[in-house]
């Protein structure tokens, strides 16, 4: 992470997880939002073609009987993050991180942290401006934080 650089999404889109129901509603939503068409199948479809660096955070996954795999893009693009308090949804990540409520010191000490970043002024003030645009939420700071620390 360079002093000039700050990174952000085409498109951030967040979905309750906590049931097929909701995360079919979220999907069908992207599809409408983004005049693709209106049905779930439309918004992975418009996912999988759309090569951009779009965020998908889905979120309250904790239902271990809903399969994931049948709602994540097949893409090598785009960026998605899996909120959960079901550990047996490891195997959809290639890190995972247990992580509980956090402040502003803290969430840019962890982004540095997962960027394998020097802290200095500057990071830190980049670092400040991604962890805001990421409402603090952890889990989508330590998936930053890899991103950053593989580019």
């Amino acid at each position: 992470m360079s002093v000039n650089q700050c990174y952000s999404f085409s498109d951030v889109f967040f979905i309750d997880t906590s049931s097929i129901a909701t995360i079919d509603a979220g999907l069908k939503n992207i599809a409408v939002m983004k005049h693709f068409g209106d049905s779930q199948q439309d918004g992975l479809l418009w996912l999988t073609i759309n090569i951009q660096e779009w965020l998908l955070v889905f979120d309250n996954a904790d239902d271990p009987s809903i399969d994931l795999q049948d709602f994540i893009p097949e893409c090598d693009h785009g960026n998605i993050i899996i909120t959960s308090r079901n550990p047996g949804l490891r195997v959809h990540t290639g890190s995972d991180s247990l992580v509980s409520d956090i402040e502003e010191r803290d969430a840019i000490a962890l982004l540095l942290n997962s960027a394998a970043q020097k802290v200095t002024a500057g990071t830190e003030n980049i670092a400040s401006e991604i962890v805001k645009a990421l409402f603090y939420l952890p889990l989508a700071i330590v998936q930053a934080g890899a991103f950053i620390s593989k580019s």
